[in-house]
């Protein structure tokens, strides 16, 4: 998925809970880099978002915007 599917919210709204490692201000937006079960996720946010590193945070998408692929080969499964 792509940053710009994903909504950062509060933990307990959200689809999937992680935690927020950093930011990347972007003009108009911010980057917001959560770990989540070992791996991380770049999220799209306002850039008026302000956490500390450690905070528990929430994400939100829309399921239609989900695409998986096969871990071996790579290939996007439909």
């Amino acid at each position: 998925m792509r940053p710009e599917n994903f909504r950062v919210t509060e933990p307990t709204a959200g689809k999937i809970v992680g935690e927020f490692y950093a930011t990347e201000l972007m003009g108009a937006h911010t980057l917001v880099t959560c770990r989540l079960n070992g791996e991380t996720i770049t999220v799209k946010a306002d850039k008026s978002l302000n956490l500390q590193e450690g905070m528990p945070i929430g994400v939100n998408f829309a399921e239609a915007a989900v695409r998986l692929f096969d871990k071996a080969s790579g290939d996007r499964i439909d």
